[in-house]
């Protein structure tokens, strides 16, 4: 019942944001009826807590998908969804860390140097 209210509360939340006709201007939201069937389609129930954690990650990471960086801080705490990297990419895995600005490194002697931006932050360990 939590999993549904919450989902719920994310969809109102979202709902006046949401532009369903761009070119007139219209912002009227998800309507009910979208609401309800989009909780429809949701499992009615879990048989693992794994299964129920990778549901209530999955619509976490639905809500704070336009918003950067908690989406990225999301991930990382969670490690859901599973996410590649681009093919290609100097790094080897997802950037786990900011580099240090200039300002950082010239006033703080204690600043790792040349930090490897996919190594894992200590919470993630």
């Amino acid at each position: 019942d939590a999993y549904i209210e919450g989902v719920r509360a994310s969809l109102d939340f979202l709902a006046p944001y949401t532009v369903l006709n761009s070119r007139a201007g219209e912002s009227d939201g998800i309507t009910e009826a979208d609401k309800d069937d989009y909780i429809a389609n949701l499992p009615a129930s879990f048989t693992s807590e794994s299964q129920a954690l990778e549901a209530i990650y999955t619509q976490q990471y639905i809500e704070v998908l336009d918003r950067a960086p908690e989406n990225w801080s999301h991930w990382r705490r969670t490690k859901f969804p599973d996410l590649d990297v681009a093919q290609n990419a100097d790094l080897g895995d997802i950037i786990r860390r900011f580099p240090y600005p200039p300002s950082e490194v010239s006033s703080n002697p204690n600043t790792p140097q040349d930090p490897i931006l996919d190594t894992p932050m200590w919470f993630e360990n």
